[in-house]
């Protein structure tokens, strides 16, 4: 009888560790929601992480990182949050930074790097900085252009970015630490140059 019950726990519980194993994927590329960055409000920003993609890099320059994670943003709803921010002049976002580090909410305001002029001529650049809610340390600054999102990312004393990468027709966004860009740090101060470049 206890030889039976022991049998019956074993069989049990294997079964329960089978049905919570993700089912294995399939196809060229797999886009996740549950996986990726999504925020609450009346208009969210979902980043829906892409898995079993390989990118390749368009032979202009332009290298892949070393090590990154992929992610996309449906292009209806990127704009209609920007012009939601320009509207409100800030907001609150959710970005997406690597696996170890996570999800990391921001709140944000313009960036004053824009002219009147500037502001005139481009009516979708929006051009942002932020803290953290949680930990005001740390920081981003963010560009859309009215297609594109470039973002940098300081966090726990290390940098991270997030890069707009087309390929195949599609627009993706690499998500990686700094140093595995082989960008070239550009200091802030020097007006219009800040960021990260070739």
């Amino acid at each position: 009888m206890v030889k039976i019950f022991y049998i019956v726990i074993i069989v049990v519980g294997f079964t329960a560790c089978s049905v919570s194993k993700p089912a294995a994927q399939q196809g060229p590329a797999q886009i996740s929601a549950s996986q990726g960055c999504g925020q609450e409000g009346a208009l969210p920003l979902d980043w829906r992480i892409v898995q079993d993609i390989t990118l390749k890099e368009p032979g202009d320059g332009r290298k892949l990182p070393l090590k990154y994670e992929v992610y996309t943003v449906d292009q209806d709803q990127a704009a209609a949050f920007f012009e939601d921010i320009q509207k409100n002049k800030g907001g609150r976002m959710t970005l997406p930074m690597p696996a170890d580090v996570g999800c990391r909410t921001f709140t944000l305001m313009p960036s004053g790097t824009l002219n009147a002029a500037l502001a005139a001529k481009y009516p979708k650049l929006v051009s942002l900085k932020g803290a953290e809610e949680k930990e005001k340390l740390n920081t981003v600054r963010l560009d859309y252009d009215g297609e594109k999102i470039n973002a940098e990312i300081s966090w726990n004393y290390k940098v991270f970015i997030i890069q707009p990468w087309r390929d195949n027709d599609t627009l993706y966004y690499l998500v990686s630490r700094a140093e595995d860009t082989g960008y070239e740090k550009v200091p802030f101060e020097k007006p219009g140059t800040g960021g990260y470049k070739k």
